[in-house]
């Protein structure tokens, strides 16, 4: 990239925001097809991803640049691209992190969407008084210590308790899926009767998606299809933890749903879990290779952990960070020349440079904290 260079030009997060989101994908375009995990294969990727890398980290050709710009490596991003849509589109059975995955256990996006003018029209809390003389039915779901509950709560028309539920379900649920399942369970609880009944819920995220048009899950769909069947059933949003007493309630009965020792409702897997668990898969493949290698070793012992949020991309801080610089020790390995250090005490190494050369004691003594 001519926009820059070792000392100069675009940032390095800004260059590594332009290579996923549009290198990468231009080399991985239509991988679900042409990609198989083949030495040879595997191989190429990597010799075309350091092009990019080097670019972004701005070190020296011979250094691992993966773990300094949070790039995982390519062929794992591939694989997991491949898996992917084995999974969803050939209907494959795949293994994802000692896990054995079918189609039929995702809770996948319903493709025959709604056309617009049969949408919803969601009223917010301006429009919805939570004190109206009318059966409200309050719901709430969250996830404490990596379990996750939902809490319903009914109130009849004297704001009395007439009817609560709680119920644990499978861990992999997101917090969206068990606010959506506890709107779908108050509905097929009141759905007989014709009175006006309000349902409220704190998770504006669910109300948005039963307005969207398309891109809708299986779950939210039902809830589309059986608010359009009974138009007495009205949906609207409270703020949370402001004090309102069935808000309050529902809160409180999905917290204790968390502490029930069984799993009362399985829930299928979503497509967001996928989408973390592929990159989990990517991570852990990525550490495991990071660990085995016998190249980079002391900028192992840096960062022993693979990181995509890590982006390093100093010319000349890099260059302590690998150990491939202008280092007489380094200088010697390719160029032949003498491996001293200039001051004759000891070989021109990182730790000789950082703690030891007279030479740079002014400069240790200027920036470095006293007991460095």
């Amino acid at each position: 990239m001519r926009q820059t260079r070792a000392t100069w030009g675009v940032r390095p997060p800004i260059v590594k925001e332009l290579h996923l989101k549009a290198i990468q994908s231009f080399i991985l375009y239509g991988v679900e097809t042409w990609y198989s995990d083949l030495v040879k294969l595997n191989s190429k990727l990597t010799q075309i991803q350091r092009i990019p890398l080097q670019v972004i980290a701005k070190n020296y050709r011979t250094v691992s640049t993966d773990v300094l710009t949070g790039c995982p490596p390519l062929d794992l991003v591939a694989r997991a691209k491949s898996l992917k849509y084995d999974l969803i589109y050939r209907d494959k059975q795949i293994t994802l992190n000692d896990m054995i995955l079918f189609r039929d256990q995702f809770d996948l996006p319903y493709k025959q969407f709604h056309p617009p003018w049969l949408l919803i029209s969601i009223p917010r809390s301006l429009d919805l008084d939570p004190n109206k003389s009318v059966p409200k039915i309050f719901t709430d779901g969250s996830k404490l210590n990596e379990r996750v509950g939902r809490g319903i709560v009914c109130y009849d028309e004297n704001n009395k308790e007439s009817w609560s539920s709680l119920y644990r379900l499978s861990d992999n649920t997101s917090v969206f899926i068990a606010e959506a399942t506890a709107i779908l369970f108050a509905i097929k609880k009141v759905c007989h009767l014709t009175q006006e009944i309000i349902i409220l819920t704190d998770s504006r995220s669910v109300l948005m998606a039963l307005e969207a048009i398309k891109d809708q899950t299986t779950l939210i769909n039902d809830i589309q299809d059986s608010l359009r069947d009974h138009p007495n059933i009205l949906m609207g949003w409270v703020k949370a933890h402001v004090g309102i007493g069935g808000n309050e309630r529902a809160d409180s009965l999905e917290k204790e749903a968390t502490t029930r020792s069984q799993i009362d409702i399985n829930v299928k897997y979503s497509k967001t879990w996928l989408k973390n668990s592929l990159n989990k898969f990517i991570v852990n493949n990525w550490q495991l290779r990071w660990e085995n290698s016998r190249n980079a070793r002391y900028t192992f012992g840096l960062f022993p952990e693979v990181s995509l949020d890590r982006c390093y991309g100093d010319f000349f801080l890099n260059q302590f960070l690998t150990g491939h610089g202008v280092f007489s020790i380094h200088q010697s390995k390719f160029y032949g020349k003498s491996d001293q250090c200039n001051c004759g005490l000891d070989k021109g190494t990182i730790t000789h440079y950082l703690f030891g050369c007279p030479n740079f004691g002014h400069i240790r003594r200027e920036f470095f904290p006293n007991n460095f």
